[in-house]
């Protein structure tokens, strides 16, 4: 099973942009047949082991991650595979792009008031590297209780990626690198304590003179198709629909996994304008009250989802 959606990824990717961008439209339909969906954002201290297969799992320190009898394992690839765009924007590849996750649930509903805990990562978020393949974490089927499923709850704590671009200021142009920093839940970030809502950006020049970094506000998330959110007791959770039921047998022995790839090569898309001093291809960041160009998707374009049944 392959799904697809070009429209974008989740809000957690598209609202991310400068407030004098536009955030792409996001929508969002998780599915699973066997396994479970998962994806999400924080950067705490744990970084998610790359693995080519969905077969064999090894958890965050590399460690053997195999369980015994039946088991769900979700992992989060970034697809840097090329595609071709006929959207009239121009675009690049996020690097340095991070997402976090602490936790991963199945629900009943939309609005069950006993959802499934698949794992938990506690005060320890999985940091997942887009630039390859990550283990977010698993669960053994025996401690779910047999049911079938219909949507995924996941906490979100952070996200984090870097662009290029051209800052001009004082009629000066600087080339260099942009970094978004979102909490999305209480949380840690490099040794830092963050507020869930609180963010960060920075921008360092290609000299290497300017070093700066703000604190930043980023806009709320847009509504989405089949996806709900909440902020709670400082926990971002998002709660999503799977596109069918997902049934979960209790005693099911065997290994199963679900694999999102998201889909950041050149994700990271914007308008070019002809505002004087800008340069064709690059984006450009104006001082305010110029108008910078309006970046559509802040990070990836779409995902895709395949499972062990596939």
């Amino acid at each position: 099973m392959k799904l697809r959606n070009t429209a974008g990824l989740w809000g957690l990717v598209t609202a991310c942009a400068l407030a004098a961008c536009d955030a792409g439209t996001a929508a969002t339909t998780a599915g699973s047949a066997t396994g479970t969906d998962a994806a999400g954002a924080d950067t705490g201290a744990v970084t998610a082991s790359d693995t080519a297969s969905g077969d064999a799992a090894t958890t965050a320190d590399g460690d053997s991650a195999s369980l015994t009898g039946g088991s769900i394992a979700i992992y989060l690839q970034g697809d840097q595979l090329p595609v071709t765009f006929s959207d009239g924007l121009q675009g690049q590849t996020p690097t340095e792009f991070q997402v976090a996750l602490s936790r991963y649930q199945v629900l009943k509903s939309a609005d069950d008031p006993a959802p499934q805990p698949c794992f938990d990562h506690g005060k320890t978020p999985v940091i997942a590297d887009l630039a390859g393949d990550n283990l977010m974490g698993q669960c053994a089927t025996s401690g779910i209780a047999t049911g079938t499923y219909t949507h995924g709850r996941v906490k979100v704590d952070w996200l984090r990626y870097s662009v290029t671009g051209q800052l001009h200021y004082n009629g000066m142009a600087l080339p260099g690198k942009f970094t978004f920093l979102r909490a999305y839940s209480d949380t840690t970030v490099d040794g830092k304590p963050m507020s869930a809502g609180a963010g960060t950006l920075r921008f360092r020049d290609k000299s290497g003179n300017v070093d700066n970094e703000i604190p930043f506000t980023y806009p709320a998330l847009p509504s989405m198709p089949s996806v709900t959110t909440q902020l709670q007791g400082g926990e971002f959770l998002m709660t999503f629909a799977y596109t069918k039921p997902l049934p979960i047998l209790h005693d099911a022995p065997g290994a199963y996994w679900a694999r999102f790839h998201w889909q950041v090569w050149q994700g990271f898309r914007w308008q070019d304008s002809a505002t004087a001093g800008n340069t064709a291809g690059v984006w450009d960041v104006q001082a305010p009250p110029a108008p910078s160009e309006s970046v559509i998707f802040a990070g990836a374009t779409g995902y895709s989802v395949t499972t062990s049944i596939d």
